[in-house]
């Protein structure tokens, strides 16, 4: 199919495609706004279909960012620090993105370390001499994206559950 040319009129059909992008999940309107683009729709059109989504309420950020959020901490276990990146890079406010993050966080992320360090026992448990493996431990946890303050706190506990 060609790409929408600025003589037809493809407001009709950009109106269908981007309901049928949120009849699927929840999206961004910057990730809407970048899909439209980059199909090839005047940036005139775009817009009004935007504005007219943000006020019907079908498209919403901080709607967005609770459900992005709430997939990667419970399913992908990312880190929150992880979390803010991934919303920034959707479009979301850096406001909006640490509030909900907060929100969403809980107080102790021990057991969210532990889930995803599971993944990887053996890897850590090659490792003989203790003091490589909890530093290995905690560069991993760091790459991940969690707080500096929360992995050394927990990191003695870490170890130990590894090694149960």
């Amino acid at each position: 199919m060609a790409s929408p040319s600025k003589n037809s009129p493809s407001e009709p059909y950009l109106r269908d495609r981007l309901l049928g992008k949120l009849s699927r999940r929840e999206h961004s309107v910057f990730e809407l706004h970048q899909f439209a683009k980059l199909k090839g729709y005047p940036l005139d059109e775009i817009q009004p279909i935007l504005d007219e989504f943000v006020d019907m309420g079908w498209v919403d950020d901080q709607r967005f960012a609770d459900a992005f959020c709430r997939h990667r901490l419970s399913i992908s276990r990312w880190a929150p620090a992880r979390i803010v990146q991934g919303l920034l890079a959707k479009g979301v406010s850096k406001d909006i993105a640490q509030q909900t993050v907060r929100a969403h966080t809980p107080e102790d992320l021990t057991d969210t370390m532990k889930s995803v360090l599971r993944k990887k026992t053996a890897a850590f448990l090659r490792e003989s001499d203790l003091r490589k493996r909890k530093k290995k431990i905690v560069d991993y946890l760091l790459r991940k994206g969690y707080a500096p303050g929360d992995v050394y706190d927990s990191a003695d506990s870490l170890l130990n559950s590894l090694m149960e």
